[in-house]
């Protein structure tokens, strides 16, 4: 099976992102083994053991465009495009219709509702409850990440301090995970650290 999507090939961030196991090759064999693979060529390709998404200049989808990317999800992955996602500006746009294939679905919330403890209880949770407190947060995604440091740092020290019962059974509960949210803070402080780099961590930080 062949997909065909265009777009930049010096950045093929968006097709790495549509399908994210798929690693980038070089070659096409008749003996490829996995679930898949991302291939930039202009030539027609051969029939092919595995899925082989190939980046082509005169494919219809070009997924680094709005219109072309939500094109791409509605006719290859059967999703229902909301209104609200065509209406956004481009740095919101991204960053939602990103979220929209990883839930499934279009949010929107109120904000103030939720707090800095909301988010850390739950840091280790699944991503969907996560997003939805940070949604309903009255605080810019750099504040949170900070809050989430700091509540972290106190999970090495939280038998010697003197702090409410409900923040210390927190503090206990996410002290097993200090490790890996060490490893997925590092990687975000490495990284361009937008939004969407925010929410990648979140994403990243599962107890499975």
């Amino acid at each position: 099976m062949i997909t065909e999507v265009a777009c930049d090939s010096k950045d093929l961030g968006l097709v790495k992102f549509l399908f994210p196991k798929y690693p980038v090759v070089t070659a096409i064999s008749t003996v490829m083994r996995g679930i898949g693979v991302i291939f930039v060529s202009e030539k027609s390709l051969p029939p092919t053991p595995i899925h082989v998404v190939q980046v082509k200049r005169s494919s219809k989808y070009r997924v680094d465009t709005r219109e072309g990317f939500l094109s791409f999800l509605e006719n290859e992955r059967g999703m229902k495009i909301p209104k609200q996602l065509t209406e956004l500006d481009d740095e919101s746009f991204w960053v939602q219709v990103k979220l929209f294939c990883v839930i499934g679905k279009y949010e929107t919330s109120e904000s103030g509702t939720k707090t800095s403890f909301d988010m850390f209880r739950n840091l280790f949770g699944p991503f969907e409850e996560k997003y939805r407190i940070y949604k309903n947060m009255n605080q810019p995604y750099q504040v949170v990440f900070s809050s989430m440091v700091t509540m972290m740092t106190k999970t090495m020290d939280s038998d010697n301090q003197t702090i409410n019962p409900n923040y210390r059974k927190a503090l206990m509960q996410n002290r097993p995970y200090l490790p890996l949210f060490r490893q997925r803070a590092l990687q975000y402080a490495l990284s361009d650290r937008t939004e969407w780099d925010f929410l990648n961590l979140l994403l990243s930080l599962n107890k499975r």
